[in-house]
């Protein structure tokens, strides 16, 4: 019984990592990005015809200075802007950006585990750019920590 458990495990953390790595930059990455890594509630935002336009959130009332009421914000470009990307490494306790003859290399790391343990990912010509392949390295570590990432989950 155990077994199987471990083997559908790996099967669940092998397909999020496929549509990881497949995942164009844009408002879908960015939105996972903020609810799974930055643990933000979203709110989707619609357009005319209640179609999903943009993804907001709220901050909660200690980081609004004064204000009773939360205001919405909108939920950064963090698969395309460098400065937004870089806002997740202070998620992980671990971090470390190589630039090495073979490409970038980044390494995230959660806890006491090892760099090894968390997420690697190498910068190629695969991905358009350090905050895309920061946002996947995040997603994967994630992953790697057997947490469900669920939209990655449907077709």
């Amino acid at each position: 019984m155990t077994e199987s458990v471990e083997t559908i495990r790996k099967q669940l953390r092998e397909r999020q990592l496929e549509r990881i790595h497949g995942m164009d930059c844009g408002r879908e990455m960015d939105a996972l990005i903020a609810q799974y890594i930055m643990g933000y509630q979203l709110i989707p935002m619609m357009d005319e015809d209640g179609r999903i336009e943009d993804y907001g959130y709220r901050r909660s009332a200690s980081f609004t200075q004064r204000s009773t009421e939360d205001q919405l914000e909108r939920v950064p470009n963090y698969s395309t802007v460098s400065y937004a990307a870089f806002q997740l490494l202070e998620r992980f306790s671990h971090w470390q950006i190589d630039r090495q003859p073979s490409g970038i290399i980044i390494q995230l790391a959660d806890g006491d585990s090892d760099m090894i343990q968390g997420a690697t990912m190498k910068l190629t010509h695969r991905y358009a750019g350090l905050p895309e392949a920061i946002c996947k390295a995040a997603l994967s570590a994630v992953v790697r920590q057997n947490r469900l990432i669920e939209p990655l989950l449907h077709d």
